[in-house]
Formats: C-alpha cells, sequence, structure tokens
C-alpha cells in the first residue's frame, strides 16, 4: 500500500511519534506505561489529559521467614509526564534552589523523615543546585518571542502540575502491574527531545551575558496554586530523553532511600 505524501507529513509532523518514543524507553525500561489519561480538573470543571503515567516498583526482596507476621515493604514510583520536542530556541534564567523549600517539599510526602534535616539523599536536593525559574521560545513565525500561553514549556509545566495534583495515590492504568506498594513516591516531569535548543543564563547576572548551552538534565522551581491552594512549592525534572538513564538512576536511589527509612 501507497502512503499519499499528506499522509507521511501528517505522521511525521505530529508530536505523537516523540510521545511513543517516551513511552517505549519506560516499558523498555521495565516501568509500567498508561497512555495519555484523562482527569478532571476541578478547579476548571474541564477534562484533561497528561502525555504518560509511567510506574515501577522497587520489590522488597529481604527473605522474610514465615509466622512472624512481618510483611515486604515495596516502593512505588509513579512518574506524570509531558513528552516536548521543541524544534526552536529557548532561553532559561537559572538562580539558586530555595533548599529549606526543597527540603519541606520531600518530607511533607510523608515518605521521608518529617524533619528535613535528617533527610539525607533525594535528587531534589542533591542535583540542580540552581534551578530554572523562567523561560521564553522562540516563535517560528517572525522569529519572536512566544507567548506564555503558547510557550511549549509553559503548557508543559502546567499539564505535569495539574496532573500530580488532581491525579495524586491514584493508579493509572497500569497499576503497579497488579502490586500494592506500601509507599508511592510521585514527580511531575517533562522529557525533552534533545537539548541542542536550550540555553540558560543567570538572572541576578549582570551585564550582557554569554548564554551556555545546557548539557545535563535540570529541574524548574516554581510556586502553584491548585483548585483554590495556596501557591505551594514544586520542582519539575527536565529531562533529556538521551538522559533518562541518568534520570532513571536518580529515582532508584530516592525508591531506595524510601525503602530503608520505612522498611521497619
Amino acid at each position: 500500500m501507497s502512503v499519499s505524501d499528506d499522509l507521511r507529513q501528517l505522521i511525521d509532523g505530529s508530536g505523537h511519534n516523540f510521545h511513543a518514543r517516551v513511552a517505549r524507553w519506560f516499558v523498555d525500561n521495565g516501568w509500567e506505561v498508561t497512555i495519555s489519561p484523562y482527569y478532571m480538573d476541578q478547579s476548571h470543571q474541564k477534562a484533561r489529559e497528561v502525555d504518560l503515567v509511567a510506574e515501577w516498583v522497587l520489590p522488597d526482596k529481604r527473605r522474610r521467614p514465615r509466622g512472624l507476621g512481618i510483611g515486604n515493604y515495596d516502593v512505588g514510583v509513579r512518574l506524570f509526564i509531558e513528552c516536548k520536542f521543541v524544534p526552536s530556541l529557548t532561553v532559561f534564567w537559572f538562580a539558586k534552589k530555595k533548599r529549606d523549600n526543597a527540603r519541606r517539599l520531600v518530607s511533607a510526602e510523608g515518605q521521608f523523615p518529617s524533619d528535613p534535616r535528617e533527610i539525607v539523599v533525594h535528587h531534589y536536593l542533591d542535583e540542580s543546585l540552581r534551578v530554572a525559574k523562567l523561560f521564553q521560545t522562540k516563535s517560528h513565525k517572525g522569529g519572536q518571542a512566544m507567548s506564555e500561553q503558547q510557550d511549549p514549556f509553559y503548557k508543559a509545566l502546567n499539564q505535569v502540575l495539574h496532573a500530580s495534583f488532581a491525579m495524586q495515590g491514584r493508579a493509572g492504568d497500569a497499576s503497579f502491574g497488579g502490586k500494592v506498594p506500601n509507599t508511592v513516591l510521585e514527580f511531575p516531569v517533562i522529557v525533552c527531545g534533545g537539548f541542542d535548543q536550550l540555553y540558560r543564563v543567570d538572572f541576578f547576572g549582570e551585564g550582557e551575558q554569554e548564554p551556555e548551552k545546557i548539557n545535563k538534565n535540570f529541574q524548574l522551581e516554581v510556586q502553584y496554586a491548585y483548585h483554590g491552594s495556596p501557591n505551594e512549592y514544586r520542582l519539575i525534572d527536565v529531562v533529556d530523553i538521551d538522559r533518562l538513564d541518568a534520570f532513571q538512576q536518580s529515582i532508584v536511589q530516592d525508591a531506595m532511600t524510601a525503602y530503608e527509612f520505612n522498611r521497619y
């Protein structure tokens, strides 16, 4: 069967190809994936969707003697993912991470010590000591900067944050492969089709700065109000699809830390 030029352009120009590529990576690396789940945004009474919900379980591999009444302790990880292939220039303005806020964010979920000072290892604290605060993407038309509402990163961060608030604690179709983890860690994530067009400058830098190319995964730091809640501090991982291995290693380490803290 021959494929018309119009049909081939429709397929090749669709963002679904990149969406599928990201989904395949997670499936190939042992994650259960739900594709484009819909949820109800209660703040606007509107149905929304997020590109992917990916779930993975760190099983408790200890051998338990029978009859002691001691169960295994499994840790699940759930990622709310937006997939963005950004072909045009984007600049991010970086500044120091609010580490006290990051520590409170980690401890607030209940899987880590209630005293933030006791948290030893977590990728929100060990990585991206400088975080993106603002961003601007170049438009394809006329080379002007996109408006906030049109900016792909603005759309992506809204989608993952809406989803993480609305679907918190809710299993997707994947449902951890039938397991019921004792603890679940949840993270909003934006996966990009490469960082070739991404640059950074210092928000507090003086004079005319030379933009630096972004060459590793980073985090966006935001204050976010949802469904009448006060502004809440959130971090969003921004990950290069070619650096998903490094991101996965960080998430596995978080799960292992939660396991060590909660298993007794």
